[in-house]
């Protein structure tokens, strides 16, 4: 990605809506995760950087403008990269099961929560790529009856 893309005409930086998106939803849905790998990094030499840092005078603040920029750049542009790559894989793995499982296109979305689909779809797919010898089909029905939580004032037509 081109440094560019990251800056408008007046050099402000700019950063993509949807990199936006994923930022605040890892913000609002992923705390722990974050902090897990903030940890796991800690554990892996970011503490050791940081120490030498704090001692040595390359600190941010004397580090030259053009660096940090570029480090701020090469972050959002991986990020950016990885969410790409990983909407790309989404994508195809949806394209993937839909195909071995045509049924996911009659399923009544509003009487299942979305991660209940999710997870049943996975399960289906993962028997038909293991060939258990149960059809996708049977499976993924099963796991929709299994994690199935009908409204206790369903509306009757």
């Amino acid at each position: 990605m081109s440094q560019q893309k990251f800056f408008d005409n007046n050099n402000h930086f700019v950063i993509s809506y949807e990199l936006l998106q994923l930022l605040l939803w890892l913000l609002d849905h992923e705390q722990e995760s974050l902090k897990k790998l903030i940890y796991k990094a800690l554990g892996h030499g970011l503490e050791k950087k940081l120490r030498m840092l704090k001692g040595h005078s390359s600190t941010p603040e004397h580090q030259a403008p053009q660096e940090l920029q570029q480090s701020i750049i090469d972050f959002f542009s991986l990020l950016e990269l990885l969410m790409i790559e990983t909407m790309d894989e989404h994508t195809f793995d949806d394209v993937m099961q839909r195909s071995m499982l045509p049924e996911i296109d009659n399923i009544d979305t509003h009487m299942y929560e979305s991660d209940t689909i999710h997870s049943s779809i996975a399960k289906a797919t993962s028997a038909a790529k293991n060939n258990k010898g149960e059809s996708p089909k049977d499976v993924l029905y099963k796991e929709l009856l299994k994690r199935w939580k009908p409204a206790k004032k369903s509306i009757l037509h």
